[in-house]
This record gives structure tokens, sequence and C-alpha cells, in this order.
């Protein structure tokens, strides 16, 4: 099985942080790593984020730059350190749940002229319904499985790609 790598630029908000790392490690049975990108968090965002690597089962590799370079340059560099046959690249305050990394996988394979994919949201017009968890929502719309709508563009706040695609273009223009 090939391997995604899931880059997350990080700046301050650790608690936000926590939450998504705490949602990947509990949801994310597909073979990942976390290229994490801190931009120079001035809070306790550098040191949670060496405990974490230390108390994790998850592969973790964390960079820290010495100034905040922005989120296209920080995903730019995460892109660089990737190996993987896959990246994804994901907002820090986002919530995964279970086996979410894998049927994005199983969509992006299924059809060779997709290029990105970005999962349910609720950027998406995708609201959680009033008493139900974000668990339950994605345990209730599993019948979805496999299928997918086409977009005219990809959300960034989570988006996977296969990483010769990224090669292929060249990394984002970091003016933007």
């Amino acid at each position: 099985m090939s391997q995604c790598d899931i880059i997350i630029p990080v700046w301050n908000q650790w608690e936000a942080t926590k939450r998504c790392l705490e949602s990947i490690e509990k949801n994310t049975t597909y073979p990942a790593r976390l290229i994490i990108i801190d931009n120079a968090s001035s809070d306790t965002t550098a040191q949670s984020l060496s405990d974490f690597k230390t108390k994790t089962t998850l592969d973790v590799s964390v960079v820290r730059n010495q100034e905040n370079e922005g989120f296209v340059k920080a995903v730019n560099k995460g892109a660089s350190l990737s190996s993987a046959e896959y990246i994804c690249i994901m907002n820090n305050d986002t919530i995964v749940s279970k086996g979410w990394l894998g049927e994005m996988v199983a969509i992006i394979e299924g059809d060779p002229d997709i290029g990105i994919v970005n999962p349910s949201s609720n950027n998406l017009g995708q609201h959680l319904p009033k008493g139900i968890t974000l668990d339950e929502h994605a345990e209730n719309i599993k019948s979805q499985k496999g299928r997918y709508t086409e977009l005219g563009s990809a959300l960034g706040f989570c988006m996977l790609t296969k990483k010769k695609i990224f090669d292929k273009i060249g990394p984002f223009d970091e003016v933007f």
C-alpha cells in the first residue's frame, strides 16, 4: 500500500491544531506521515508540537521556520520534504472523521481524470444537523461512499493530490 504525507502549516492556535492532530490520530488508518510546518509560532504551539510528537503513534516530522513565511511557502516546504505517493494539504483547524484518508485515496485512484480530491465539509454546504456529532454525521453519510461531485475548484482546507501531479505542475506560486 502506498503512503500519504499530510502537510499542515501552523502558526499559533495550538488548541485548534491539537483538535486537528487528535482527529487524524483517532481516525486515520491509511498509512500516513504528518509534515507539520510551524511558521514561527509565538505561543505554546512549538513546545506542544514537540510534546505531541513524543506521545503519538503517528509518524510526525516538525519543521520550525524562524519567521512566519505564510501558508503557501509552508505548503511548498512540506511538499518538498514529501516522498510519499500522495500529499494532503490541510489547514490546522480541520477535523477529520473515521476512514477519511482511505476514502479520498480510493476516489482519486478510481478515476484517472481526477487531480485533486476535497472531502465533504461545512464549507461545501454540509452543515451538521442539530444534536448530531461529527462522527455521527460521518456515519450517516457512509451511504455516499465512493461517490463524488465534480467541482470547478478545490478548497484548500483539505485537499489530496498525487505527488507526481504536484511535482509536474510545480509548487504553488508564493506570490499568493
